[in-house]
């Protein structure tokens, strides 16, 4: 339908479930089809407003590009961190035969492996739970050199793996990518494809963990803003007369509005002056929704609560260190999907070379 008025765009969008298409269905509604910002119908914060895989990886994508009103810092700082752990220094690699030596160590050098595009695989897969390496061969400078590239999980071309057998989730046979009307199937023969994210059979596709937390994300985001709207408004130091009457009250006020009196300059009167601050107890609360909703991130993505600022939580040293293996455990499956990755990525190179 033509619509002639803003108003009447803004009525249709709040009447009308706006439906996600990349391969998984989501009933949502936006503010408005420009920032794909979501309409919350009770109070923000208290539902999860992403529970499919599809909203959970671009809201993340958004998120940790900071487009979106809350969470940005927060989602961000969650998969840098995650990610630096997961891919370490990069890749070490070692065998008897100082020829496939000397070769390796020229190939991860020329794909930047042990540098910063391994820290970027690894950095997408944490926001959408997987991986694809296209491997491709060029000549350079009269040299054979296997290149491996990176396709993106976006949303203008999601893709999907094709297993050889649906009962054993370990052998690729092909991967299917969507251009947006139909699933096509993609003609590069030559990529490792990884999985870190989901369950065992990726029931609801490859979510990630990151996936999981990015309501408490935004609603740690909001106390903050509310602390900022709060100080603004209220925290400030008042200056108060303490008069007997309100006969001596009248008078002073007067006194002092003829004066244009400020702090700082001369005054003699009966009325005692103190500075008047607002108390502390919205702040607290602030600070205690905070820190929850910390403590949920910290236990689901496994990242220490003083990685994320808060050292102050952590002030004995023995459990800050046990935590540190808590990032280890919590790693563990991806960092296995990845140095299997890697050991493929190796034998594939080594054949088409």
């Amino acid at each position: 339908p033509v619509l002639n008025t803003g108003r009447q765009w803004r009525k249709v969008l709040r009447e009308r479930d706006i439906q996600a298409t990349e391969g998984y269905n989501d009933n949502i509604s936006l503010e408005n089809l420009l920032t794909g910002q979501r309409v919350y119908g009770t109070i923000p914060g208290l539902s999860n407003a992403y529970k499919t895989y599809a909203t959970q990886v671009f809201s993340t994508y958004r998120k940790f590009n900071g487009q979106d009103d809350f969470g940005n810092a927060q989602v961000r700082a969650i998969v840098s961190l995650r990610t630096a752990f997961i891919a370490g220094e990069g890749i070490n690699f070692s065998s008897k035969d100082d020829r496939l030596n000397k070769w390796a160590e020229k190939f991860i050098s020329n794909n930047q492996l042990s540098g910063e595009r391994l820290i970027h695989f690894v950095s997408g897969s944490e926001m959408c739970g997987q991986a694809l390496m296209i491997l491709k061969a060029i000549y350079k400078d009269d040299e054979l050199r296997i290149r491996v590239g990176y396709r993106p999980y976006k949303e203008s071309s999601i893709y999907r793996p094709i297993y050889v057998d649906e009962m054993f989730q370990d052998e690729v046979e092909g991967i299917e990518y969507f251009d947006g009307i139909n699933w096509k199937l993609l003609t590069d023969k030559n990529f490792i494809y990884v999985r870190t994210g989901g369950d065992d059979w990726t029931s609801y596709g490859p979510t990630t963990k990151v996936g999981l937390v990015l309501t408490e994300c935004e609603n740690y985001d909001r106390a903050l803003r509310d602390m900022r709207r709060n100080n603004h408004i209220f925290a400030r130091i008042t200056p108060f007369f303490k008069a007997q009457t309100a006969a001596e009250a009248s008078s002073l006020n007067k006194m002092l509005k003829n004066r244009q009196w400020k702090i700082g300059d001369g005054f003699a009167g009966t009325a005692d002056l103190s500075m008047i601050t607002p108390g502390t107890g919205a702040h607290q609360n602030l600070l205690t929704e905070i820190i929850t909703s910390l403590k949920t991130i910290s236990a689901t993505t496994g990242l220490p609560p003083h990685w994320l600022g808060f050292v102050d939580l952590m002030s004995n040293r023995s459990t800050a260190e046990t935590l540190y293996e808590l990032m280890k455990n919590e790693t563990s499956l991806e960092r296995l999907s990845w140095e299997k990755a890697i050991y493929d990525l190796m034998l594939k190179a080594q054949e088409m070379y």
